[in-house]
């Protein structure tokens, strides 16, 4: 009897311990691949929602543009380091078009700083062209001078004075700007009228001047007093009826332009308005030989 119950009591207590060992619990920490809900630290491969940095595969916030909170994280993309990147400093020597407050913030482009334009010097002007005895019309309605800008930058005349060594003198355009531009020229008349004064452009009428046939001279001065350019001519001077007398289209140089023998007929020059013939308000040829 003692024998049969001992065996029975040995079956079971086997039986028991093949139990435990076959079946594992719910949550022994095995490292499993996907979403066990292990302890926060579980290095599962995906999308486990443990800490913000668990060396999770994907989205787990590590990548660039990942806003995290110091402005300059140093992220691959979209940190807001490149040109034009509102930065606090007003100076933040972007390429172009930073607004900064300064005028001179040393842009590459539209950073609004001026050059301001040199003190007229000698040489600045020449007088270049001269008609003194018109055909087709009268003197007092026909005669008119061209001067040209030899400088880079453009030059208002408002306020310079037109003269000879007589007592004729009077400002050039006193009231409203005349500016020659850069390397160009302007026509300086008796008559601005093109229909009565032989059918030239005059850019600027005069008073209280005439240019005598056989002896006279043009003179400019700048508002500082200081004379720029002019010309002076006697009686061998080239002149005839219906043709303008110009400087040698060749000639730069202001004192040269003030020596006659640098000037000639403008005979092969074209007409112009109602006859004449010469090149007002154009480029002179250079002067036969």
């Amino acid at each position: 009897m003692r024998s049969h119950w001992f065996l029975l009591l040995l079956s079971f207590s086997l039986l028991a311990g093949c139990t435990r060992r076959g079946g594992p619990t719910a949550d022994d920490d095995d490292d499993s691949a996907v979403d066990d809900d292990d302890s926060a630290d579980d290095d599962d491969s995906a999308d486990d929602d443990d800490s913000a940095d668990d060396d999770d595969a994907a989205d787990d916030d590590d990548a660039a543009d990942d806003d995290d909170a110091t402005a300059d994280d140093d992220d691959a993309a979209d940190d807001d380091d490149a040109a034009d990147d509102d930065d606090a400093t007003a100076d933040d020597d972007d390429a172009a078009d930073d607004d900064d407050a300064t005028a001179d913030d040393d842009d590459v482009a539209d950073d609004d700083d001026s050059t301001p334009t040199p003190d007229p010097a000698v040489g600045d002007l020449l007088i270049t062209e001269i008609m003194m005895v018109p055909l087709s019309v009268v003197d007092a309605d026909g005669e008119w001078f061209e001067i040209r800008n030899m400088r880079s930058w453009d030059i208002n005349l408002q306020g310079w004075t037109l003269s000879d060594d007589d007592s004729e003198s009077g400002p050039i355009s006193p009231n409203i700007p005349l500016w020659l531009p850069a390397g160009g020229n302007l026509v300086l008349g008796i008559n601005s009228y093109a229909l009565t004064n032989g059918g030239v452009l005059v850019h600027w009428q005069w008073g209280n001047f005439q240019l005598a046939n056989t002896e006279d001279e043009i003179v400019f001065n700048a508002p500082s007093g200081l004379e720029i350019a002019r010309m002076a001519w006697i009686s061998t001077f080239p002149n005839s009826p219906g043709v303008s007398t110009m400087l040698d289209g060749g000639i730069t140089n202001g004192v040269a332009a003030q020596d006659p023998a640098n000037w000639c007929l403008s005979l092969a020059a074209p007409t112009f308005g109602q006859g004449d013939r010469g090149t007002p308000g154009a480029f002179n040829p250079v002067c036969p030989p």
